[in-house]
């Protein structure tokens, strides 16, 4: 029996082409900085990672750059204008209380917390419109993300921080974790409640999560 449901957040339970683009360029604003690369150079780099890594971010910790996670989306997702950009969707809503009361329900992003809050507040996903997700809507986001896998001794190892570090580089190199791996797929499947991964409904805009979350079960 399918019991358990894990749905991704951007360009699935909402679609607005403005959050996209204007996230894009703000990575690629944050790339073409950190690296002092030409905005060009900048923009292939972050789309290769992307591809090779699930986020951009991921990627540059993954070849060895240093980045520190809250100077990253405080530069990425903390500058949208969400009271512009998203709004109530009362088909959303609808949509959510059916599921959520006949299913286990979670949010799983590769987005932070506050992006995630953000976005569910301003759609109305939230329980006070009756959408009773399975965790009180804390969600399967970045932090949480990083803190499972750090307890489960998942998260990767990027090495040691250079000298002197850099813009957004306090803190030392730190390897991520993001979807499309297969051991986020496990860890949240498992830490979810599911009895395992063939339990859960996984819903994403990314043809690539969604076959590698159907690789692991």
């Amino acid at each position: 029996p399918l019991t358990h449901v894990l749905l991704d957040l951007d360009d699935t339970l909402y679609r607005e082409a403005r959050v996209g683009a204007t996230v894009r360029e703000h990575i690629i604003d944050y790339v073409a900085a950190h690296l002092a690369l030409p905005r060009d150079e900048a923009e292939t780099l972050t789309v290769r990672l992307y591809h090779e890594h699930g986020t951009t971010m991921a990627g540059l910790a993954a070849v060895g750059h240093s980045i520190e996670p809250d100077h990253w989306h405080g530069r990425v997702h903390a500058p949208l204008d969400y009271e512009e950009l998203l709004s109530r969707d009362d088909a959303l809503i609808d949509m959510l209380r059916r599921l959520t009361a006949a299913r286990r329900c979670f949010v799983f992003t590769n987005a932070d917390r506050r992006h995630m809050a953000a976005c569910l507040r301003l759609l109305g996903a939230t329980e006070d419109n009756g959408v009773c997700w399975a965790d009180g809507g804390e969600g399967y986001h970045f932090e949480n993300v990083q803190r499972l896998g750090a307890e489960r001794g998942l998260l990767p190892d990027a090495g040691a921080a250079p000298p002197g570090g850099g813009e957004g580089g306090q803190g030392g190199r730190k390897g991520f974790l993001a979807k499309p791996s297969p051991d986020v797929f496990r860890m949240v499947s498992d830490h979810c409640g599911a009895p395992s991964p063939r339990a859960c409904v996984f819903v994403d805009d990314s043809i690539r999560n969604v076959a590698a979350a159907r690789a692991v079960g």
